[in-house]
């Protein structure tokens, strides 16, 4: 079977969803870690003073991005167009969280290219909410029928 540009736009879709949930568990996976003193790594003085740094609510923002980006995933592998919105709303709160870092006196301290690592995933994010939008218009990314149902029941 031919596979369409559809098809390949869609597993990129994949990969960049997936590349972006990794990226900020190897930031979480530390996060936790340092917070319960689990962490066991001298070397990490950057990251050793940043995390207590951090209020509980901006980690609370953080871990909510993370979760609605598993869920974004989730809805992408199951061709559902509610991915669209999930990776928003995820891609505004981790924009969110790194505005509100940028302020804090130990962003950056001892994290080397830490500032190109960010502009990446923001651009990693941006190309995986327009492949997003592409596949929800050309419909790889399709409603659920409740959804659809819900829909046509408020408009007639």
């Amino acid at each position: 079977m031919t596979k369409t540009p559809l098809h390949w736009i869609y597993l990129t879709t994949l990969i960049l969803q997936a590349v972006i949930i990794v990226w900020n568990l190897v930031w979480a996976i530390p996060d936790v870690a340092i917070r319960l003193g689990l962490w066991p790594f001298e070397q990490d003085m950057g990251l050793r003073q940043l995390i207590p740094s951090i209020p509980l609510w901006q980690e609370g923002v953080f871990f909510t991005a993370i979760a609605l980006m598993i869920a974004a995933f989730v809805q992408t592998l199951r061709h559902s167009s509610l991915a669209l919105p999930l990776f928003l709303a995820a891609m505004l709160l981790d924009r969110l969280d790194w505005i509100i870092l940028s302020f804090s006196p130990e962003d950056g301290h001892g994290i080397p290219g830490k500032n190109i690592r960010d502009l990446i995933v923001l651009t990693i994010e941006m190309t995986s909410l327009a492949a997003m939008g592409f596949l929800s218009v050309h419909g790889t990314l399709r409603s659920p029928k409740w959804l659809r149902d819900l829909i046509t029941r408020l408009l007639t």
